[in-house]
């Protein structure tokens, strides 16, 4: 089960539980895991620069959609550093990921490679001119 912004994986999946309950209380309902939701602050100047990094690796403005807010491994690394986390994800929809037929195309690998060099690059750049972006 995917969880959004603001909510509580505990209190979902208790919510969950007990749906499922008033169905069929015959049905058992086992958590696997859960993970607290992460949603990245597009205040943040590195996220300009995330935006001009994609334009560079893939000479293309890329869109900007709410999208993958419960990737468990981002509230774990920000409650660890303390520092704002800039995800720049590269695969595609169509790449089905957690499929069997999962699939990262040679294209998207290259672009990937010119969007993190232009990335930390100018992340960089910002420390040598200003407060640094990595504060």
């Amino acid at each position: 089960m995917r969880i959004v912004p603001d909510q509580d994986p505990d209190k979902v999946y208790s919510m969950l539980v007990e749906s499922v309950a008033n169905i069929n209380p015959d049905v058992a309902v086992k958590k696997v895991s859960a993970a607290k939701w992460f949603l990245m602050d597009r205040n943040d100047r590195r996220f300009d620069f995330a935006v001009q990094a994609y334009k560079d690796g893939f000479d293309k403005t890329p869109y900007m959609i709410r999208a993958g807010g419960s990737i468990g491994a981002l509230p774990i690394l920000y409650d660890a550093i303390g520092k704002p986390i800039i995800p720049l994800p590269l695969s595609l929809p169509t790449d089905g990921y957690h499929e069997p037929n999962e699939k990262f195309e040679l294209r998207q690998f290259r672009g990937g490679v010119d969007t993190f060099l232009s990335y930390f690059r100018q992340v960089a750049e910002s420390a040598k001119y200003s407060t640094p972006a990595c504060d």
